[in-house]
């Protein structure tokens, strides 16, 4: 349970760049329901039922029109972080705590550069999704037909 009010945290407070103003005040309500809501679920272990919480979290994220898929071993154990903020510090600094607070959650961080999808792989991260290196592959794709290598 933790792990993911963290992550809200986390994802709320990266969310929060001085060019994109947010008006906390208002969302404090709104805020403070879905945290309300987090907590009232029991996520205490034994025996975990972790996959509770995220069915909430899934219910209002999907509400936003943001698609999510659960992931699990044990389908009352769902255990995921997925870090896609535009910070590539924001996202290390996820990384980081999310594996301080679990160290067996799987942790899958999106990143622009190559250097932080290797930074992130060292502080945690199970698996990295580097922007620079999707983008030179498609490049790659699309101009091979036009070289003569």
């Amino acid at each position: 349970m933790k792990t993911l009010a963290c992550f809200l945290w986390l994802a709320a407070s990266a969310a929060a760049q001085d060019r994109y103003p947010v008006d906390w005040q208002k969302l404090e309500p709104e805020i403070l329901d879905h945290f309300t809501t987090l907590l009232k679920i029991d996520t205490s272990n034994p025996p975990g039922n972790e996959t509770q919480a995220a069915k909430a979290v899934q219910a209002v994220l999907e509400r936003e029109g943001i698609p999510v898929k659960l992931f699990a071993l044990d389908p009352a154990r769902a255990n995921l972080v997925v870090l896609m903020m535009p910070d590539d510090q924001a996202v290390l600094r996820g990384v980081s705590n999310a594996r301080l607070l679990n160290p067996r959650v799987h942790i899958i961080a999106r990143c622009a550069y190559t250097s932080c999808g290797l930074e992130a792989m060292r502080r945690g991260a199970d698996q990295t999704i580097v922007a620079e290196q999707i983008i030179a592959t498609e490049l790659g794709q699309l101009a091979s037909p036009f070289l003569s290598i």
